[in-house]
């Protein structure tokens, strides 16, 4: 028989080399967790030595993201938008029946300002738009009466609708001396004379520059102004720009650097302020009819396009523009005729 001394001891002998077994497996997985953490901390400080490490706030080694604002982060887009522009068009209907006097007599436009229209119509109608835009001044509101006003608008809106694209209009000073601004969008079915409109990729702002420099609106028999964004108008539009879409800004009035464009009419009056936010907010291009200056060029990343209008211009007359974006890639073709010779030409814009 095992004695019961030996038996205790047996029993011992087994416990022991169960402490013994756990204490084992306990200093393996320290030792284990130790390798991976030392394993971490170097790989860690390799890696982020090795890298750009300016969009990351450190904790020890470990980052935490810190991205980048939004507009900083733009689309990288292959999306195509083809748009048609035409401007300044300063339409003035006539009576049909000249011994109508009444105010609804039924009016139209007389050739020469109906050919514009028309060559337009029929060149979107190859080119394929995906929308129209006129840049202001529809009509020539100098010295005219409202329901005037209003009849050639409404000629105007027609003749874009027969595209068959959706038409975007932009608020001109010559509109505001026979119409109300109230009146402009009545007639053309819009709430807002500010307006963001997305397409995919791209965002498209619509300003209303027709201010007084105190920050009031223009109206009909006001007299002239050079254009103004009040500040109203500017708070609207920041948070607008903070986007990663493509942004395109659409504006009557020109923002130019007095310098590069060669003159100071039609420049809005705090052109700057603009100009800064648009850099700020990384914005694709700005397109401005009104001044009747051929013009392109690249401010601080922003593209900025000057169109001549169908009518003012010495050089171009009857002028309408192809305008393609893809990507930060714009393209313009621009139709005009020569005054001098009638002969229709076709050419590079930025050329």
């Amino acid at each position: 028989m095992i004695s019961e001394k030996y038996k205790s001891k047996k029993r011992n002998d087994v416990k022991d080399t169960s402490k013994n077994s756990k204490a084992g497996n306990a200093k393996f997985i320290i030792s284990v967790f130790l390798i991976i953490l030392v394993a971490l901390l170097v790989g860690g400080k390799w890696y982020f030595n090795k890298y750009d490490t300016s969009d990351y706030e450190h904790i020890g080694f470990f980052p935490t993201t810190k991205l980048k604002p939004t507009w900083e982060r733009k689309i990288k887009t292959n999306q195509k938008i083809k748009i048609g522009f035409i401007t300044d068009t300063h339409v003035h209907p006539k009576r049909i029946h000249r011994e109508n006097r009444a105010d609804d007599a039924p009016r139209y436009l007389p050739e020469k300002l109906m050919a514009p229209l028309v060559e337009f119509q029929d060149d979107m109608i190859k080119f394929k738009p995906d929308f129209t835009v006129h840049l202001g001044d529809v009509i020539e509101g100098t010295n005219e009466k409202d329901f005037v006003g209003i009849a050639g608008i409404k000629l105007v809106r027609d003749e874009l609708e027969k595209i068959g694209v959706p038409a975007w209009f932009v608020l001109g000073n010559h509109d505001v001396r026979a119409v109300t601004k109230q009146q402009f969008k009545e007639t053309l079915l819009i709430d807002s004379l500010n307006r963001v409109i997305d397409v995919g990729d791209y965002r498209f702002i619509i300003l209303d520059g027709d201010f007084k420099p105190t920050g009031e609106d223009t109206f009909p028999k006001h007299g002239y102004t050079r254009g103004y964004l009040p500040d109203k108008v500017l708070q609207w539009l920041e948070p607008k720009l903070q986007t990663n879409k493509q942004v395109v800004v659409l504006m009557h009035f020109a923002a130019w650097p007095s310098q590069l464009i060669g003159t100071k009419r039609g420049i809005i009056g705090n052109a700057e302020k603009l100009r800064a936010m648009m850099e700020k907010y990384n914005v694709l291009a700005i397109f401005n009819g009104h001044i009747e200056k051929k013009k392109y060029a690249n401010v601080n990343g922003t593209q900025f396009f000057s169109f001549t209008g169908t009518k003012e211009s010495d050089e171009y007359k009857n002028c309408f523009y192809e305008v393609t974006f893809q990507g930060n890639d714009i393209k313009v073709t621009m139709y005009y005729v020569d005054p001098q010779t009638g002969e229709h030409k076709v050419v590079d814009f930025k050329q």
